[in-house]
């Protein structure tokens, strides 16, 4: 196979990753105006790069689907492509509706795309050599 699907993961975790230290960064600083439009399509990327790793997964192994984990995975893309489509296809972002003027939904989004991309990781605490000093 030419693509490497687990180089892809470990990518998306890492971009996942700094969109979470962006969403810190947003919250505990001032943004220029356009550092501001930086970090929305930055945060935009996250969230497409993270639904299309999602979607790779269970395209990849249908076995997936029979995991508990499919549902909150389904919500969570169900979520991220509702944010998708408020933000992109409405027209002015989260003014038509009131519950969501505030775009903290896209950093929700964000966030749920870490989540997933962390409990994916596999990683190995076995150690063959203990040295406590």
């Amino acid at each position: 196979m030419i693509f490497n699907l687990n180089l892809f993961y470990k990518i998306v975790f890492w971009i996942s990753l700094i969109g979470l230290i962006a969403i810190i960064s947003d919250f505990g600083f001032s943004q220029t105006p356009i550092s501001k439009r930086f970090l929305d399509d930055f945060y935009f990327i996250v969230i497409g790069i993270g639904i299309t790793a999602t979607f790779l997964r269970y395209f990849h192994n249908l076995d997936l689907l029979k995991r508990n984990v499919f549902f909150i995975d389904l919500l969570s893309v169900i979520f991220t492509l509702w944010v998708f489509y408020m933000y992109l296809f409405v027209g002015v972002p989260f003014e038509t509706d009131l519950l969501l003027e505030n775009p903290i939904w896209v950093k929700i989004a964000v966030a749920f795309t870490f989540i997933r991309e962390y409990s994916e990781l596999k990683i190995n605490f076995k150690r063959n050599i203990l040295n406590p000093v």
